[in-house]
């Protein structure tokens, strides 16, 4: 009986690491695919949301050109303090938007792009942490 016990646990333990042995050949096969996935996903994605915040941020430029600074000569000659409100809010709004959408640019794609391999140590490095 301790015999049979000992040839079952040899025979799983054999099949376990035939299993491993598999399992990591096919995980070596894949990696070059996973880190191509992985380096345009990620290129992908900050780049989209580079493209995004660029339109935004022109977007309020526009706002800014169109309804400010253009009506900013009407709004001091009224002496309106209202419109002086509303315009210096306007302008308080805006640089307050500008800053975070300095920070939504990311240039990650642009580090994707000239230094993968640099990408994929600070992404390891990352998962590390």
């Amino acid at each position: 009986m301790n015999d049979q016990l000992q040839t079952a646990l040899a025979e799983m333990i054999n099949k376990s690491t035939t299993g491993i042995e598999k399992a990591s050949g096919f995980l070596q096969a894949e990696i070059p695919d996973v880190v191509r996935q992985l380096l345009l996903w990620h290129g992908i994605q900050d780049f989209i949301c580079f493209c995004t915040g660029l339109v935004l941020l022109a977007g309020w430029g526009y706002c800014l050109r169109r309804f400010v600074i253009k009506n900013w000569a009407v709004i001091k000659e009224k002496d309106d303090n209202e419109g002086f409100l509303i315009t210096m809010l306007a302008l308080i709004c805006g640089v307050v938007l500008v800053i975070p959408f300095a920070f939504i640019f990311p240039l990650t794609w642009l580090k994707i792009w000239i230094a993968p391999k640099v990408w994929l140590l600070d992404y390891a490095a990352s998962l590390v942490k």
